[in-house]
């Protein structure tokens, strides 16, 4: 438990903070940051207080002057001197530090208008919802500012926008190549693994099930550590290819036997903790998944959505892996489908491991930018789609984003096929004349003297 303390001892509204039901799914590493914020905060409000002689400010005002302290500093110039009128020397933070400060600030403050009734430390927190958008204020704009047409807020929670000027950096989208796939999957090799020995003992046919369910079914980084092993079977409408449906890990259901060779569904949370298990997206540590809320089907007490395969052979590759996997596994103490060597779920660093020495056996370096991560197997998925035709909105739906425009940053064109399209729409067919200047291109170069062209 993480906790502030203060001179007059623990700071309360923290603690309800920390207790709060809707964050109790944040890893250790959240947490960390958001005491070192509110922390500031706290800092801040006690020395603003002891230099005024006024009661510890709190209001939107006050917001916009912690943030200027935060990003610039505290101290003035007094007679050619520096000096710090509240006694914090703070030095001036980057950009990425004040934005993630006051995402924690401002979230807290919205809590504490909930709980205890505080006035709106943002002050567009009051604004109504419809219509809302974010948008810059300047290069040292601390707050959104409400437009039309642009996307609206799902609820009254407001966090700061990135602060600074520049637009955003474009490259090309961090996807697995193209045409690769089927290399990498078999470069999962065990250790000590010989040309000839069956696949089984030869690859981890785990981690290639995971980089099918990423690079042919455009999942997250954590959601096939989700999946448990009931959540697969045949599909009745296409017979040889797997069905796989990803469960909210919570709220959903599974079915559990009941009396009389009846099922009867089991909430999951409960089911696990039946097993002394706790949803991996309320976990902390290693063994943490998040989830993300994406779509899902609301099917009686079942909370789902369905992976849909692109190219179709990887779901008959994977529902083959899957029957080889899970015939030689053996007595499970787990019900999820990945496990390590020893029987316990399987994390999220172990297999991102197995990953980039797989990228680096078939010359694809373990960066963003060449692709070589988990996001850039869900990239290489929606890249696909789009070579394959498909719509912004049925990507989005593919790729399981409740916004059709949050598809656009998986399926944005690389530069080289931008230059090609443009090569094609306008070919080199003629030279550039200038009248007046002559009748050779502008730019073509003259022969020297003695040469003839």
């Amino acid at each position: 438990m993480r906790l502030i303390v203060t001179e007059g001892g623990i700071l309360r509204e923290f603690l309800d903070y920390w207790e709060a039901p809707s964050n109790c799914g944040y890893s250790l590493s959240w947490w960390r940051k958001a005491v070192q914020a509110i922390g500031l905060l706290v800092d801040h409000r006690a020395a603003t207080q002891a230099a005024t002689g006024l009661p510890a400010p709190w209001g939107p005002h006050y917001l916009q002057t912690l943030k200027m302290h935060l990003r610039h500093g505290t101290f003035v110039e007094v007679d050619k001197v520096l000096a710090c009128p509240l006694g914090l020397h703070w030095q001036g933070r980057g950009e990425r530090a004040v934005w993630e400060a006051m995402s924690h600030i401002t979230r807290f403050g919205d809590f504490c208008t909930e709980r205890y009734g505080w006035p709106w430390l943002n002050p567009y927190a009051m604004l109504p919802v419809p219509g809302r958008t974010w948008r810059r204020t300047g290069p040292d704009g601390a707050f959104p500012r409400g437009d039309a047409g642009r996307g609206r807020l799902d609820n009254e929670r407001v966090v700061p926008i990135r602060i600074g000027g520049g637009g955003p950096a474009y490259g090309d989208p961090p996807a697995f190549p193209a045409g690769r796939l089927d290399d990498l999957l078999g470069a999962f090799l065990r250790r000590g693994a010989r040309e000839g020995q069956p696949r089984e003992t030869r690859l981890h046919l785990r981690d290639m099930m995971i980089a099918v369910l990423q690079g042919a079914a455009g999942l997250r980084c954590s959601e096939p550590f989700h999946i448990y092993v009931g959540d697969v079977e045949e599909d009745p409408t296409q017979p040889g290819v797997a069905r796989v449906r990803v469960h909210d890990p919570v709220d959903s259901a599974v079915p559990c036997p009941g009396p009389g060779g009846t099922w009867h569904p089991v909430r999951r949370a409960d089911f696990l903790q039946g097993q002394s298990y706790v949803p991996r997206n309320q976990t902390h540590g290693g063994t943490r998944a998040g989830w993300k809320s994406p779509i899902v089907k609301q099917d009686g007490r079942y909370r789902y959505f369905e992976v849909q395969w692109y190219p179709i052979r990887y779901g008959v590759l994977f529902l083959d892996l899957y029957r080889e996997y899970t015939a030689r596994g053996g007595a499970r103490s787990s019900p999820y489908l990945f496990l390590n060597d020893a029987g316990s779920p399987y994390t999220i660093r172990q297999y991102e491991k197995k990953l980039r020495l797989a990228c680096l056996r078939v010359g694809v370096e373990p960066t963003k930018a060449a692709g070589g991560t988990t996001h850039g197997l869900r990239h290489h998925y929606a890249q696909g789609l789009k070579a394959a035709g498909l719509s912004e909105s049925a990507i989005a739906a593919c790729l399981n984003q409740s916004d059709e425009r949050s598809a656009e940053t998986y399926t944005r064109p690389f530069m080289a096929d931008v230059a090609r399209q443009l090569r094609d729409v306008d070919p080199l067919t003629a030279n550039v004349v200038i009248p007046g200047l002559s009748s050779r291109s502008a730019h073509a170069p003259r022969a020297r003297a003695g040469e003839t062209r």
